[in-house]
């Protein structure tokens, strides 16, 4: 005879912080994420538990990348609990911060006999991991699977995540620095407090040292929790079990917890945007243009561009000059523009166009899509051919902190008009997105986003797992809807 159904079964993934054994002990099934070092790829937790991840982090001579799991690997979980249970709550990482609720809600789908309801907890580690025990817990009291969900939204409500760290490094360069960007380039001995508001990471406080952080750790702690019984707390740390030793006691000393863990916690997107065409309607040899017409400095060197490179364009038509030739030739040329240039005056210029041409020209759209990147915490870059001081100008208006572009050669405080090669076109946008990101490995490209529209930005497009083309040309369009690609139009 069977046993009979439960009412509802709990699922998370390994981004909660809870090992398999933690989820065994607390009734919560845990779906693993996939960690990549190098081609070497493995299911947190299950292939590889924290102390392998760290001895492996460390002889490391790139940084681990993360995937989330897969559709097929949340609908197997899925349909092996819908023979044990009569509803799924199924509770994951925030939004902010990773794809996996898009997967569940795929698997999801897939499985329309059960009633799953997928959960987006605004936060991760322990935040996640507590809310997915809490949730187990009720219901394992025998709450019904809208009475859990009312209860799970109750305490993600109620969630403090707070911690420090030695350096913003690590969080950058994984693409979940959030709002915390407000505190790079501090001094190097700021140890700054972080803490997951609305699913984001967001800055709090910035103290000097270790110690003093540790101690305002508490004091936040305090002030949030009060002396009230009953607080579930976690105490988090990456190989460093002494030091959470001490802060768990210090917390079991001052606090009345019901629960309090400690816990080692486990490994962590970019989203590029091209320029011209993508993030606004102009082209920018038409704002240096405008410029230097407004502004009457001299022409010269401006006019001799346009007019041998506008040549080219009749030529393309008639297919005799390829269009990456034709971008190629735009790009190495468009120094000419400034030659002769101070620093100053260059950055005079570039202030102005980026303030009165590209922003008045700016795509709604996908300047919406650019903030929800950095909300989420995601690494957001501007990629283009144009000149790195006028990119970086254009990343300065649009609070971008990270431009890639081409270039300009600067001798005797003067540029000479000769730009760097590669340029920042093609297959050289790759190299120099690559001279930017040394640190490739701890990209996760799976989870990344490109946004271009023009095919010759098809190697930058291919490079991640959600590419979008932007108002595309004719054969990125066809390519785009052959693949099965975005498309913002």
């Amino acid at each position: 005879m069977s046993e009979p159904k439960r009412k509802v079964a709990i699922v998370t993934d390994s981004t909660s912080s809870l090992t398999p054994a933690m989820g065994q002990q607390y009734g919560v099934h845990v779906v693993p994420i996939y960690v990549a070092f190098g081609t070497e790829v493995y299911r947190d937790g299950v292939d590889l538990d924290s102390a392998a991840f760290y001895q492996k982090l460390r002889s490391a001579k790139q940084l681990p990348t993360t995937s989330q799991p897969t559709p097929a690997d949340l609908m197997q979980t899925y349909t092996a609990l819908s023979q044990q249970a009569e509803a799924i709550v199924s509770i994951h990482v925030s939004q902010q911060m990773s794809a996996t609720l898009d997967s569940a809600r795929v698997a999801s789908r897939e499985l329309p006999d059960i009633p799953i309801h997928v959960i987006d907890s605004r936060s991760v580690s322990m935040g996640l991991g507590l809310t997915a025990i809490a949730a187990a817990q009720a219901a394992a009291a025998g709450q019904d699977a809208d009475q859990v969900v009312r209860f799970v939204e109750e305490i993600i409500a109620k969630m403090n995540l707070i911690f420090t760290v030695d350096t913003l490094e690590y969080l950058r360069k994984g693409g979940r620095i959030g709002g915390a960007t407000a505190f790079l380039g501090l001094a190097l001995s700021i140890k700054p407090l972080l803490y997951v508001r609305d699913g984001r990471i967001e800055p709090l406080e910035k103290p000097r040292t270790r110690t003093r952080a540790v101690g305002r750790l508490l004091d936040l702690m305090a002030e949030r929790v009060g002396t009230a019984e009953g607080a579930h707390v976690a105490v988090l740390h990456c190989a460093e079990p002494d030091d959470a030793q001490r802060l768990a006691e210090h917390v079991a000393a001052r606090f009345r917890c019901e629960k309090l863990l400690t816990v080692e916690a486990g490994p962590m997107i970019v989203a590029i945007f091209d320029l011209d065409g993508t993030l606004y309607t102009g082209h920018i040899i038409e704002g240096i243009a405008r410029h230097h017409r407004l502004h009457r400095v001299q022409r010269r060197w401006l006019y001799l561009y346009l007019a041998t490179h506008l040549a080219l364009w009749p030529l393309h038509a008639l297919s005799l000059v390829p269009e990456a030739a034709l971008r190629d030739l735009w790009s190495r040329h468009l120094g000419w523009t400034v030659r002769g240039w101070t620093l100053k005056q260059a950055a005079a210029a570039f202030a102005w166009i980026a303030r009165h041409y590209v922003r008045p020209l700016l795509r709604p759209e996908v300047i919406a899509r650019l903030q929800a990147h950095q909300s989420g915490g995601h690494r957001v870059l501007l990629v283009s051919g144009t000149l790195s001081p006028l990119l970086a100008e254009i990343g300065h208006e649009l609070q971008v902190e990270e431009t890639v572009g081409t270039p300009l050669v600067l001798r005797g405080g003067r540029y000479t008009g000769s730009c760097e090669l590669p340029v920042c076109q093609g297959k050289g946008k790759l190299a120099r997105l690559a001279a930017c990101l040394p640190d490739r490995d701890a990209v996760d490209w799976a989870e990344s986003y490109a946004y271009a529209d023009s095919y010759t930005d098809l190697p930058l497009l291919q490079q991640v797992g959600h590419p979008v083309a932007v108002h595309p040309d004719a054969r990125l369009k066809a390519y785009t809807l052959a693949h099965g690609w975005e498309v913002i139009e």
